[in-house]
């Protein structure tokens, strides 16, 4: 019995010698001969399945980053001090000036502009193009839909109308003082994304990719990894995620998520803050196009 452990011990040694790819050896029950036989071969034997998962994880990991170290990542040219030349602690950047950002920086950010008044609202969906969303802005709200604060698929002037006074005074009610509202050409349907970046003290900008939308919160699916990335470590940052490998026609516009993903990157490692949170969500994709849908600054620490 112990003869034909060694010998498949042995055998497995001999694979590993032609396999141009690494093998390792997980036997929980293997015995004094077989794992004599190994460590003849120079080969170590796991003893529980885990650990050489674990291990051939870390391997494929370890690939990744040295391809990653003769790629070209994107350098960002943003004139950060420029856009903000003051920033107070806690400040949140809302959503039309970070859009303003995101596409100076040549971001694929939705069309949109602030709106000042009804009429206003009005010109600019024609300008865009309806259907539009229309959504309050205010340093107070961030999250506009659980404060009934938005408005979505506005196909008419009527509609545009309607939703401004509706959003108005429910700002109104909840005490909430409006800088305006944002009035933006509604994205065709696709898959949702969350891209984020912050400072870790540690490890520097890091760069997080997740489901977004209403699934942020229901899919555990995210990768993180440090700014900025290269398209292609963008891409198998991407190709780590379920919701990607799921997108069905979406995959046809792959390369251009990654492009963005690359780009904002490197704007977010370009940020001269200590503590920020820059958070796009959701980043639409589909078919057709890639696009910004909302965006989010918070400056924590200058």
């Amino acid at each position: 019995m112990s003869r034909g452990d060694a010998e498949l011990a042995e055998s497995i040694a001999a694979f590993r010698d032609r396999c141009p790819k690494p093998v390792l050896a997980a036997w929980p029950l293997a015995l004094d001969a077989a794992r004599e036989a190994f460590r003849s071969a120079s080969m170590h034997v796991y003893p529980e399945y885990s650990r050489g998962v674990r291990t051939i994880g870390r391997l494929a990991a370890y690939a990744e980053d040295l391809a990653a170290m003769g790629e070209t990542t994107a350098s960002a040219k943003f004139d950060w001090a420029a856009a903000l030349p003051v920033v107070s602690p806690n400040e949140v950047i809302t959503e039309d000036r970070c859009h303003s950002l995101l596409a100076g920086a040549g971001l694929p950010v939705a069309s949109g502009r602030l709106a000042k008044s009804e009429n206003e609202a009005v010109e600019i969906a024609h300008a865009v193009g309806m259907p539009v969303v229309m959504k309050a802005i205010s340093p107070q709200v961030t999250h506009r839909a659980a404060a009934g604060l938005l408005a979505l698929s506005l196909a008419s002037e009527e509609d545009v109308r309607g939703a401004w006074k509706r959003i108005e005074g429910r700002a109104r009610a909840k005490s909430v003082a409006l800088d305006g509202l944002y009035v933006q050409k509604m994205e065709p349907r696709g898959v949702e994304l969350l891209l984020s970046a912050f400072r870790d003290p540690d490890f520097g900008v890091m760069i997080s990719i997740g489901a977004g939308g209403v699934m942020t919160e229901l899919i555990d699916d995210v990768t993180l990894s440090p700014a900025p990335l290269s398209e292609a470590a963008a891409l198998r940052a991407l190709d780590r995620l379920r919701i990607v490998r799921g997108a069905g026609d979406a995959a046809a516009k792959k390369s251009e998520l990654a492009r963005c993903v690359s780009e904002f990157s490197a704007l977010a490692a370009s940020a001269p803050w200590r503590r920020f949170v820059l958070e796009l969500n959701p980043v639409r994709w589909s078919a057709d196009k890639v696009a910004i849908v909302d965006g989010l600054l918070i400056i924590s620490e200058p």
